[in-house]
């Protein structure tokens, strides 16, 4: 009976292949098509339709596209690094393991990487869910040259990690803060371990594999070192997410938009700034303040909003914004993420 079965595995896995060398081929000819009419190698937006419609089989199928994106052409893409962060799993998520992964040590760094092209992509984090906005990426996006052209929001989930059992761990290193983020869940299990606090949960995953010992990180550092996860989700605060962007030094088109803008300090000059939009019902899904470095009490204003620029109501919301602002930045419109 179990041979039987094993041979009709056998058997599945042949015609799986036999498809994947099939769906390549054709990925290649889209490839030499696209080049030939000077379109981009990734498309979000036909990335998000495939993956929106094979439910439980997503993961698989965000391997499979990076397979065969790979054969059309390589991709580089830059995130915050060491390898092993949550950048380096946002990174993952949204090209697969299958692009060219370079880790980054800074955000400037990201900057940099795309506007020298030193490569296609690089993605960062904007937004979190308990801490809100990033402000060196905002600052970065008013300065550089640079469009937004995805984004992914992924969940911070910290997880113990090792090669040994709980038992026997004697010693567990981590951020600091990801210490902090799991004091229910270490003073609950981890009473008689000693907690040692290294640079990043990245370092701390390769020390648990050099020692024999434990770490708290993220899943994909159990992939990196092969360590493995003793338990999931130890962070007190379980409804944590980062919100991630990719910026480019070309455009996309999506269905959602973001922006950069300034207005006179004046009585009523934000809600002039934002009229256009309700009036037009056009979504804003997020606005931030951030202080202008060179002149004291003055701010710029970034804002996220749900629509297209190709839209006729959004061309006429922000020619009417650029009537009332000092100035006005677009960032980009893009195939919006799914949301926690």
């Amino acid at each position: 009976m179990l041979a039987k079965l094993r041979d009709r595995i056998n058997e599945i896995d042949r015609e799986i292949m036999r498809l994947l060398r099939e769906r390549i081929e054709i990925a290649k000819e889209i490839g030499k098509y696209k080049k030939k009419k000077g379109l981009p190698i990734w498309d979000p937006q036909r990335e998000r339709e495939i993956l929106e419609t094979v439910g439980e089989f997503r993961a698989v199928f965000r391997e499979i596209i990076g397979l065969c994106r790979s054969a059309q052409e390589a991709i580089k893409v830059c995130f915050l690094g060491p390898k092993g962060s949550f950048s380096h799993k946002a990174a993952v998520e949204v090209f697969s393991h299958y692009a060219e992964l370079i880790p980054c040590k800074s955000f400037r760094e990201l900057f940099d990487a795309v506007e020298g092209g030193k490569s296609d992509f690089s993605i960062l984090p904007i937004d979190n869910s308990l801490a809100g906005p990033v402000g060196e990426v905002l600052d970065l996006l008013l300065e550089r040259d640079v469009y937004i052209v995805g984004e992914s929001y992924e969940k911070i989930d910290l997880c113990l990690l090792s090669g040994r059992d709980l038992g026997e761990i004697k010693e567990v290193y981590s951020h600091p803060h990801a210490l902090e983020q799991c004091r229910e869940y270490v003073a609950d299990r981890l009473q008689n371990v000693r907690l040692i606090k290294v640079d990043s949960t990245s370092t701390a995953g390769q020390l648990a594999k050099e020692k024999g010992e434990g770490a708290i990180g993220s899943e994909l550092l159990s992939e990196i070192y092969g360590l493995k996860v003793i338990d999931r989700s130890i962070q007190d605060r379980k409804n944590n997410y980062t919100r991630f962007i990719v910026i480019s030094r070309k455009k996309v088109k999506g269905d959602k938009s973001s922006l950069i803008f300034s207005v006179k300090n004046v009585p009523g000059a934000l809600y002039k700034a934002l009229e256009p939009f309700a009036k037009r019902q056009i979504d804003l899904s997020s606005i931030h303040s951030r202080p202008v470095k060179i002149k004291p009490w003055e701010y710029i204003f970034f804002m996220d909003f749900k629509g297209s620029s190709d839209n006729p109501q959004v061309k006429e919301a922000l020619s009417e914004l650029e009537e009332f602002s000092i100035f006005v930045k677009f960032l980009g419109s893009y195939p919006s993420g799914r949301t926690p």
